[in-house]
């Protein structure tokens, strides 16, 4: 995959709108625009949603893909739901 951010990484309290399929057959994160051109994540993993499981292998796939180290990346809203708020710490 391409880096989202090629030239930098996204500075600290960038807020990122994401979406997780867990139990997926693979992992791999698909970049899309909503009719107000606002840009959310559609992340998949093979993780199950069992005890921060598929939250853990989100944030990792997501930092991974953002240059940012997962320990970076906090869920702000949607920790036990599929819709997420994902903010980028300093």
């Amino acid at each position: 995959m391409a880096d989202l951010f090629s030239l930098a990484p996204p500075a600290a309290g960038t807020i990122f709108n994401v979406r997780v399929r867990a139990n997926a057959a693979e992992s791999r994160l698909v970049t899309e625009y909503d009719e107000a051109g606002m840009r959310r994540f559609r992340i998949y993993v093979t993780a199950q949603p069992v005890k921060g499981k598929s939250n853990a292998a989100m944030l990792k796939l997501l930092g991974e893909e953002l240059g940012v180290p997962p320990a970076r990346l906090a869920i702000r809203h949607g920790q036990f739901v599929r819709d997420k708020m994902v903010e980028v710490l300093p």
